[in-house]
């Protein structure tokens, strides 16, 4: 059970517990702790706010975020090919979207 906690600047963090005084990242924290909510709640994927995104779009956002700071050349190239894809996709929708409320 944890007794207190102290903030020590940047990330690092000293818990004292019945087992002793420890110092712990920011981070390790974190995955604790969501660790133990997936546990009790489960897994919950994150939902776009707009209807018009399918879960194959968000997918495909989360693989280009990956290689967002990608250096080397493939990573470049990777994330150019699915930043195109994403925008002909998401104005595809958009526009069907957009008909369909013109429509009515």
């Amino acid at each position: 059970m944890l007794h207190s906690g102290r903030f020590h600047g940047r990330n690092r963090y000293t818990l004292e517990c019945e087992s002793g005084i420890v110092e712990v990242q920011r981070n390790e924290i974190n995955v604790i702790v969501l660790g133990s909510v997936t546990d009790l709640v489960g897994k919950v994927e994150r939902r776009p706010r707009q209807t018009r995104i399918a879960q194959q779009m968000v997918n495909k956002m989360n693989e280009r975020r990956k290689w967002q700071n990608a250096i080397s050349e493939v990573g470049r190239k990777n994330y150019s090919n699915l930043s195109n894809l994403l925008k002909r996709t998401t104005d595809k929708t958009r526009n069907n979207t957009l008909r369909t409320y013109v429509a009515r």
